[in-house]
């Protein structure tokens, strides 16, 4: 069985009714890196916000980055669904 990484954005309260496939991505550490990459430029364009939406993009992203590097990639992406804003994060697999 695959695992994938489904992306979806949606409201500040997660609701269900808001969330829009945005992307997916499969679980290697390359395609997790292109999911890193798509995040920031999320957060660049105003489609996501990381962690305090009251904060500047680029302090966004440097906090982005820096939970990336501090944590293994399990966690961060745990970490990612509770600190993304405007976008949620879902672990599927595929049969």
């Amino acid at each position: 069985m695959a695992q994938i990484i489904i992306l979806s954005t949606c409201d500040a309260w997660k609701s269900y009714a808001s969330f829009r496939l945005y992307g997916t991505w499969a679980t290697t550490k390359a395609s997790c890196r292109r999911l890193y990459k798509t995040i920031i430029d999320g957060i660049k364009d105003g489609t996501f916000a990381y962690e305090d939406k009251s904060m500047s993009c680029e302090e966004q992203i440097l906090a982005f980055k820096e939970d990336e590097k501090r944590e293994c990639a399990t966690t961060f992406l745990r970490d990612l669904q509770d600190k993304l804003i405007y976008g949620h994060l879902e672990l599927s697999e595929l049969t």
